[in-house]
Parts: structure tokens; C-alpha cells; sequence
């Protein structure tokens, strides 16, 4: 049972960290394209996203 816990925790850590590398990308994108808005969008992706790894 320790060891099934143990995978899980490091298969929803994974996820969870290419989660972040993918909005990472994504909001950079979204600065060079968009410059000063950016900002705002940033904080509403990263928003969602946390709501969506809940």
C-alpha cells in the first residue's frame, strides 16, 4: 500500500510540474505578443490552471 501511495505522489508531481512548464510557455508567448497585457492574462492562466490541478 506505501508503494502505491508513493506512485501516485510522484505520477500527480509530474503532472503537475509539466503543467507549470506548459503555462510557463504559454504566458511567455503571450508577452512577446501582447506585451503590457500580458500581465493580466498571467494572472487569470495561472488562476485557471490552479483551479483545473485541484
Amino acid at each position: 500500500m506505501d508503494l502505491q501511495l508513493r506512485l501516485m505522489v510522484a505520477f500527480a508531481t509530474m503532472k503537475y510540474a509539466r503543467g507549470l512548464v506548459s503555462l510557463q510557455l504559454l504566458t511567455s508567448y503571450v508577452k512577446l505578443a501582447f506585451g503590457g497585457m500580458a500581465t493580466f492574462f498571467e494572472l487569470v492562466v495561472t488562476l485557471l490552471g490552479r483551479l483545473a490541478l485541484t
